[in-house]
């Protein structure tokens, strides 16, 4: 076997293959007996045709060509151990150059390679603000609102009342043609200043202060450019609103009684608060996390030298294509439906958003894939076990787990459900390291070692035919797909605002 390796520009090599003649002939009796399997030769049962019977009843080409398919299946990892080439993912046969000598051509994508910058001298300054006093009088506020009695009140709206009313939204300035409505008529209400309820717009609610049942008012308001609803974003809309009633809201005292009403666990107010302490603080953290996480990714992804080959990303796109389009599955929405609401193409929708996103998911997981193998990380088999038991635990309750049973799947569910575990797991180790080396507080010497990790959980790299699906063989990693890209539109506003998906901040 000779091997003349070509590396191409786009992180793929080509290989061009010569074998010998007794090998392109072995496999053309092995094409004849596979074809003798199935022939039907006058006076030969299945499978009984000679060689030479076969080959002048089918030509020598199918022979050839069916020997080419057998051999490729069988040498293919061979080809690749001797070419000392360890692929991304799966390679294919670019072309048969000749057949004497029989010479093939394969095109391989090479795995990817992740030269890192010093990230263990980024500092990046962690700074959560505390939760207020402030903020959780808010909250009880609102607990407050959702337990009051409403009353009706022969007067005009002021501060806090509950209004309800009949709404419509039009262009102000529709071109020729277009659909001027963008909010149908509707009945709505409105707590006047709830500053948890910003639809359609910021402060709407107060536009009603001094209104009376029966009373109509149009509202004029320009939306930004950048306004976070498609329908809305850059348009001049004019707001008819007719009151049909106005209620006055009877709060209830915030004493010990009001407080274990609202829950079974509290007593007090006292206890109410902390547990509202808790819950923002929390909700906090993450929020805060997640944004100090994904600024310190960019920056070291934005000093590190990334190369992967074209497939990677087209992979990426199908994954986040499919995630999308389940999530519109849930909103009871198809892609079709979708697009129209944002008056694009499918192929624009992918250039634009899909393929950005591609862009920086993947440097995401191959940039901290390549930190946790830098960084020595490994799992904690007992958390792991842990852990996988208590999904499998949940997923018993779930009416597919029951299929699973049916079909003797329940070992591949385990297995999978292990491998994304062990993802999980990794990535965040991997990104509280991070955390701890950009906060400056990373000593390698007060680190404990922590067991290996089996290879029963860890994907083989290596694609061992030609045919074989590439396996997912980098950890899960932040963002998810729901954060990069756009949420799927609700037909009404109020119930859902569209954001941009973010671009990926390296450049190819």
């Amino acid at each position: 076997m000779k091997i003349e390796t070509q590396p191409r520009d786009d992180h793929q090599v080509r290989l061009l293959v010569e074998l010998e003649p007794e090998v392109l002939e072995k496999f053309k009796h092995q094409a004849a007996r596979k074809i003798a399997q199935k022939a039907k030769i006058p006076g030969f049962r299945p499978g009984k045709a000679p060689y030479d019977v076969i080959k002048r009843f089918y030509g020598d080409d199918a022979l050839k060509e069916q020997a080419v398919e057998l051999l490729v299946d069988d040498q293919y990892s061979k080809i690749l151990e001797e070419a000392k080439v360890k692929p991304a993912t799966a390679g294919t046969l670019d072309e048969v150059v000749s057949y004497d000598p029989l010479k093939l051509a394969f095109v391989v994508p090479l795995a990817p390679e992740v030269v890192l910058g010093d990230y263990h001298a980024i500092r990046q300054e962690y700074h959560l603000e505390p939760v207020t006093e402030e903020e959780i009088n808010r909250v009880i506020h609102n607990l407050q609102t959702s337990y009051a009695v409403a009353e009706p009140a022969e007067r005009p709206a002021q501060e806090t009342d509950l209004v309800y009313v009949k709404m419509k939204g039009v262009l102000a300035h529709p071109a020729e043609a277009e659909d001027a409505e963008v909010i149908r008529e509707s009945s709505y209400q409105f707590v006047i200043g709830d500053a948890d309820d910003p639809w359609p717009m910021e402060g709407f609610s107060k536009e009603l202060i001094g209104l009376s049942g029966n009373e109509e008012k149009k509202i004029l308001h320009s939306f930004p450019e950048d306004y976070s609803s498609e329908k809305l974003k850059g348009k001049e809309i004019e707001f008819t609103v007719n009151v049909q009633a106005v209620k006055s809201m009877k709060l209830p005292e915030l004493n010990d009684e009001f407080a274990k009403t609202i829950g079974g666990s509290f007593s007090t107010m006292e206890d109410v608060r902390k547990s509202i302490h808790t819950e923002i603080e929390q909700n906090r953290t993450q929020e805060y996390d997640e944004q100090y996480i994904s600024m310190l990714v960019d920056t070291i992804i934005s000093q590190a030298a990334i190369k992967y080959p074209p497939q990677l990303i087209k992979n990426e796109e199908d994954h986040l294509l499919e995630h999308f389009q389940e999530d519109l599955g849930e909103k009871k929405m198809d892609m079709d439906t979708y697009l129209k609401t944002r008056q694009m193409d499918k192929a624009t929708f992918i250039e634009n958003e899909i393929t950005p996103a591609a862009v920086k998911s993947l440097h995401r997981k191959l940039v901290l894939d390549k930190i946790t193998r830098e960084e020595g990380i490994q799992l904690n088999i007992d958390e792991l076990k842990t852990t996988v038991s208590t999904r499998m635990a949940q997923l018993q309750n779930e009416p597919e787990f029951k299929n699973y049973q049916r079909r003797g799947q329940v070992e591949n569910l385990v297995n999978a459900v292990t491998l994304d575990t062990a993802g999980h797991l990794l990535n965040r180790d991997t990104i509280e390291r991070l955390k701890i080396i950009a906060k400056g507080e990373f000593k390698p010497e007060g680190e404990s070692e922590v067991e290996p990790v089996t290879s029963t959980i860890e994907a083989e790299p290596v694609a061992s035919s030609i045919e074989t699906e590439p396996a997912a063989s980098s950890i899960e990693t932040e963002p998810s797909p729901d954060s990069i890209l756009p949420p799927p539109a609700d037909e009404n506003p109020s119930n859902s605002e569209e954001s941009n998906p973010t671009e990926a901040t390296v450049a190819e």
